[in-house]
């Protein structure tokens, strides 16, 4: 028995190595990355001995050599971008060797498998059931990690119909402007692929729509402010816009909390912009909305829509001292007795905040922590004295600033 162990030690010792580092040492990949065919990479590796030299890098797969990626590497240089060629047959074994191209008995792999997969495109919108119109212009968008080009195709009824863009940056999104030489129908499609490598294929790497999606000729509106979350003091004036294919008048409505309210302007022309001077005496409110619609007998081709989300319009004429753009402190009613409304931008970083109200001597009133996302808080000020105050909301990005009269 105790020879049979010896010789079992003398065994293990006679095994040779698989990575023999004595010299170099490969830092990346060393196992677990997945590299995109056509995106670059960096291969790195360290030479830890001046007799290493010049080097090679190969692609290995299921432990047997797969492909020579650079002959020679210079000597003192330790890193390689390498781009995936389509050539690669996608996998999860792949490995890197480094070698002395002055000794080959120095060299070393990747200590575990990577991967080497193609990219994915995801058309997002259009996806199906959309409905877009002439002389609109709309966002194609989709999810994709491929780092060529891509081209956007237009099909209708399962076969090529046009292209929408024929080379443009995988950034995501595309604002296609659709245009009447298309023909009107309801099973269109979004095709994009990717364009690859100038010595690759096209259109490996692909999505199409999900569901059919419509192009018409009717007549489309949209609003596009206040279109949700803005602040508009009673007594100023703001610009109402909107998109719109049509050549009829508009007419423009106000309402609040789901109920008509008031005309702003009965016949307007398609001008997209159109500028409101809000009335002195409107009542304060946080659930308005625009309606625009086209002035036009046949029901079947009148456009019609409201802002997507409420908007807010403040009791009285915003303070000299303050101004929307400076995203400060609106109050009202201003001056107040008993309530007041503080009305600001509501603050995405910053949930947390201490409002402090203070008189001009500097004496403070009043200081409490604060939510910062509502954008909004309803104060109390029945046990102020009256006078004027100072009103400064902070946060970890945020300081904000208005005045508060008390009578």
């Amino acid at each position: 028995m105790k020879r049979f162990a010896l010789s079992f030690v003398l065994v293990l010792f006679m095994l040779p190595s698989f990575s023999q580092n004595n010299g170099i040492t490969v830092i990346t990949p060393n196992g677990g990355e997945n590299w995109i065919i056509g995106c670059p990479t960096t291969i790195h590796w360290v030479a830890t001995a001046a007799s290493v030299g010049t080097v090679r890098i190969d692609l290995y797969k299921d432990g047997a050599f797969y492909m020579n990626i650079c002959n020679p590497v210079p000597a003192g240089i330790n890193t390689y971008t390498w781009i995936p060629p389509y050539s690669v047959n996608p996998g999860n074994t792949f490995k890197i060797k480094v070698s002395s191209l002055t000794n080959i008995t120095t060299f070393d792999y990747s200590d575990a498998d990577f991967s080497i997969s193609l990219g994915a495109i995801t058309v997002v919108s259009p996806n199906g059931g959309e409905v877009w119109q002439y002389g609109t212009t709309h966002l194609v968008i989709w999810n994709g990690n491929i780092c060529e080009n891509v081209r956007i195709e237009l099909w209708k009824g399962g076969a090529f119909y046009s292209v929408v863009a024929s080379s443009t940056p995988s950034t995501g999104t595309y604002p296609w402007a659709i245009t009447n030489s298309i023909i009107p129908g309801n099973d269109y499609r979004i095709k994009i692929f990717g364009l690859g490598l100038s010595t690759s294929p096209q259109g490996i790497v692909y999505d199409f729509s999900d569901n059919d999606f419509t192009i018409g000729t009717g007549c489309f509106v949209k609003v596009t402010t206040p279109n949700g979350g803005e602040l508009w003091a009673a007594g100023s004036t703001h610009a109402i816009t909107w998109q719109s294919n049509t050549t009829l008048t508009l007419r423009i409505e106000l309402w609040k909390g789901g109920v008509y309210h008031s005309l702003i302007n009965g016949s307007v022309t398609n001008t997209g912009s159109w500028n409101w001077a809000i009335p002195a005496t409107l009542t304060s409110g946080t659930n308005y909305k625009v309606r625009i619609i086209s002035l036009n007998s046949a029901a079947s081709n009148t456009c019609v829509d409201f802002s997507d989300n409420y908007f807010t319009i403040a009791g009285s004429v915003v303070p000299s001292a303050w101004s929307v753009t400076d995203q400060q402190i609106y109050l009202y009613p201003n001056p107040a007795s008993n309530q007041a409304v503080l009305v600001f931008q509501a603050a995405e970083n910053s949930p947390q905040g201490t409002l402090t109200i203070s008189q001009l001597t500097g004496r403070v009133v009043l200081q409490t922590e604060t939510d910062l996302f509502a954008g909004k808080i309803n104060l109390d000020c029945s046990g102020f004295l009256p006078g004027i105050y100072l009103v400064e909301i902070k946060g970890k990005d945020t300081c904000l600033k208005g005045k508060l009269i008390i009578h």
